[in-house]
């Protein structure tokens, strides 16, 4: 098996699900905001704060430019990763990418639970919150949907993906 790389907004669970595909198949997960953490040694907060998004965005550049080209293994990546400097296409050449495809009822009760971890939603609660969901997804629904499998909220499993993918596969 190849590189799988899961895509979706924040909080569609592409870390949750990296991680159990991951043990699933007995092969290494990476999560980018995690070793983008690792990397500068402060939180992703953190660089918001002190840098500004657009500074975020080139580490994530860099993050996706330094992974191993040769090896199998799961990557979770920023729900905003792939909407800059032309990352979707990178993360399609590196691998198969998934998008964890969810309303934005079900992001917007996850997020609500979440939000001090994530600083573009970290002051944003109810309506605000639900409507910065919508806008969000839907400027970014045309890159995430270049993504070769779209995996709808029933599918969200180890299972559903391992299944969808060797379809996917068979296909090709």
């Amino acid at each position: 098996m190849e590189r799988i790389i899961l895509i979706g907004f924040m909080g569609a669970g592409k870390t949750t699900l990296g991680k159990a595909l991951a043990e699933a198949l007995t092969i290494p997960f990476f999560d980018t905001d995690a070793l983008i953490e690792q990397r500068t040694n402060s939180s992703i907060s953190a660089i918001f704060l002190n840098h500004g998004e657009s500074y975020f965005r080139n580490l994530e550049k860099e993050t996706i430019e330094q992974l191993p080209k040769d090896s199998t293994y799961i990557l979770a990546v920023g729900g905003g990763l792939p909407c800059f400097n032309n990352l979707m296409e990178t993360l399609n050449g590196l691998g198969t990418t998934v998008y964890l495809k969810h309303d934005v009822t079900t992001l917007s009760k996850r997020l609500t639970d979440d939000s001090e971890q994530r600083p573009l939603v970290a002051e944003k609660s109810g309506d605000a919150l639900i409507s910065y969901i919508q806008e969000k997804v839907d400027d970014r629904e045309l890159i995430y949907s270049k993504a070769q499998l779209i995996l709808e909220e029933a599918e969200q499993t180890s299972e559903g993906l391992i299944r969808r993918l060797n379809l996917l596969h068979q296909k090709s």
